[in-house]
């Protein structure tokens, strides 16, 4: 880890989905590749790193989480559910 790391993974603010509330339907996730539409690891925007972060991609990837921990997983008070990804792009 590096001083610098909290800028090496990067989360976007409009990628949100709320599990159950659209159950059994196709649901359509697009988070533009703008600084204002992404913050760092710990929360925070910053145009210049994000865009360094642009010129210099080694992975992309999706993680899931609630609230404010977006890679942390997700949990099901009860029941079960089913997950399928149709589709995933970066253009």
């Amino acid at each position: 880890m590096s001083a610098k790391d909290e800028y090496y993974r990067w989360w976007a603010l409009g990628g949100g989905y709320i599990l159950g509330s659209h159950d059994n339907t196709v649901v359509t996730i697009e988070a533009p590749l703008t600084s204002d539409q992404w913050i760092d690891v710990l929360g925070r925007r910053n145009d210049a790193e994000f865009n360094a972060a642009l010129n210099k991609i080694g992975w992309v990837g999706i993680s899931f989480g609630g609230t404010y921990y977006w890679g942390h997983g997700v949990n099901m008070l009860s029941g079960k559910a089913t997950f399928e990804l149709l589709d995933y792009r970066v253009e």
